[in-house]
């Protein structure tokens, strides 16, 4: 696609989703200027989805104590921290002095071993790929749970509601502080077509 066509399609694109907000009373989006030179780069990668929403549980095998903690879908960064405060409440106070294996160098287990260190337990992570190979370097960082299947039980519901209340804390606390722990946490104005178009539909 060069510079002119896309051009056009952004405008036409534009001009839909302002009709649609002048309708919900939404902030009209100013159309951008592209050209191939302003394009930095493509990344593309899959993200994987698991119908039947998060699976942060325990379970007991030959004597190991396992925590799965999965099934994000794309927004496993969006989740991360909640979900891995999530997952350590299960290990019921495992004695310090033992190692804990993290499995995945993705975000859920970075964060899961991250605050597992935090708190003072010893922790080795076994992974296939490391940054800058892995899902989660290709995914676009925003806050997004829309999309993230939460389970059908009432459980599973409130444990998704709590998992989002303490990653968005969490993340509000990196985006407020003048030296956060982590940097690359800010507050942006984003616009989400789906969303739009959702808001916009009658019911």
């Amino acid at each position: 696609m060069n510079s002119t066509v896309r051009c056009i399609f952004v405008m036409l694109l534009i001009s839909t989703l302002n009709l649609f907000a002048a309708e919900t009373k939404m902030p009209l989006l100013k159309a951008p200027i592209l050209s191939d030179e302003m394009i930095e780069g493509y990344r593309v990668g899959l993200r994987p989805y698991r119908s039947s929403g998060l699976r942060i549980e325990k379970e007991e095998l030959d004597g190991k104590t396992i925590i799965h903690n999965y099934g994000h879908g794309g927004a496993g960064i969006t989740l991360s921290w909640g979900s891995a405060e999530e997952a350590i409440k299960l290990m019921n106070e495992q004695p310090k002095s033992k190692t804990i294996a993290v499995i995945g160098a993705g975000v859920i287990g970075s964060s899961t071993a991250i605050m597992l260190t935090d708190l003072g337990y010893k922790v080795k992570i076994y992974a296939r790929y490391i940054t800058p190979d892995t899902t989660s370097d290709v995914a676009g960082a925003h806050w997004g749970t829309f999309l993230v299947a939460c389970g059908e039980s009432e459980f599973h519901k409130q444990q998704f509601k709590t998992i989002e209340e303490r990653s968005k804390s969490y993340f509000d606390t990196l985006a407020s502080e003048k030296n956060p722990r982590f940097a690359g946490v800010s507050l942006v104005d984003a616009y989400s077509l789906i969303w739009i178009i959702i808001q916009a539909i009658p019911l």
